[in-house]
């Protein structure tokens, strides 16, 4: 009796094993896998120009992706007078459908309103003391995608590439 136990226990152990591992090979198939996403910056001049309303006194917005970050331009008015400003936006980590950016520099002035008035959009855009935050689930293409998490965002030829996957 005691040794059908143990041949019943050793058979048991084995077929657990087996799908254990059969389950984690999965697993490692699934997270190589992912969708990328281009995002350009007509797409996210087009994000920022939706949210701008008249009150804000926000012009000429321009988007255009460098090296290693995205640079925003544009005037804003203030008291009868035209600032110009340009925004260095570099994409620095990501949380679920969340892209996180540091705020590099800005010219002329570093003013914290300026960067509030501009980059404090939401649901698109949140600002909060030197750094944005751009809800992807927002994005047409992306909100498209109904499962997954954002694994990896790199620049890439003119495009913040960000793969979606489970």
């Amino acid at each position: 009796m005691d040794s059908l136990f143990r041949k019943t226990n050793g058979k048991v152990k084995d077929m657990l094993n087996d799908e254990i591992s059969i389950l984690a090979k999965a697993q490692e198939k699934l997270v190589d896998k992912g969708i990328y996403v281009p995002i350009t910056a007509d797409m996210l001049k087009l994000i920022l120009q939706k949210q701008v309303n008249k009150n804000d006194k926000i012009y000429n917005l321009e988007v255009e992706f460098q090296e290693d970050f995205i640079r925003v331009n544009g005037t804003v008015k203030k008291l009868l007078i035209n600032i110009p400003f340009a925004l260095d936006l570099k994409p620095v980590k990501s949380k679920k459908r969340v892209l996180y950016f540091e705020i590099k520099q800005m010219k002329p002035l570093n003013q914290d309103w300026i960067k509030t008035k501009v980059l404090s959009k939401p649901p698109y855009l949140t600002y909060t003391k030197g750094s944005m935050t751009l809800d992807l689930n927002q994005v047409k293409k992306i909100k498209s995608i109904p499962l997954g998490t954002i694994q990896s965002f790199e620049m890439q030829n003119s495009k913040l590439l960000v793969k979606i996957g489970i």
